[in-house]
């Protein structure tokens, strides 16, 4: 059993309307993943909201499979709002997000450990 501490995923996150939230992370085949710290960084003028979940969004065919991590929460602008903890994601598992609004205005690191 191998076991990796990563830098798991990092980009921006993209207001695509409230009904289909961006994937950030999906457990690679043949790995569980425990996410152990998520940062969201607000690279905007404005204050801007964020919403982490996991095994899917409200609204979107997935209604009862969400599980917050995050619930809506207003980042001001230059400001951010970090997660420490342990998330367990079994291989297919995903990590959605939410950003209100401005597609890019919301970058996101996610760092754990991959065991395969």
């Amino acid at each position: 059993m191998a076991e990796t501490f990563k830098h798991l995923a990092q980009d921006n996150m993209v207001h695509t309307g409230v009904a289909s939230a961006q994937e950030l992370y999906e457990a690679p085949a043949g790995t569980t993943t425990i996410i152990g710290h998520i940062r969201l960084a607000n690279n905007s003028s404005g204050s801007r909201t964020a919403r982490l979940t996991h095994g899917g969004i409200r609204g979107s065919g997935d209604t009862g499979k969400e599980f917050v991590i995050l619930p809506d929460l207003t980042i001001e602008s230059g400001g951010w709002a970090e997660f420490t903890g342990s998330i367990i994601l079994d291989a297919g598992d995903k990590l959605y997000g939410l950003a209100s609004d401005d597609s890019v205005s919301i970058s996101y690191n996610i760092y754990g450990l991959e065991v395969t």
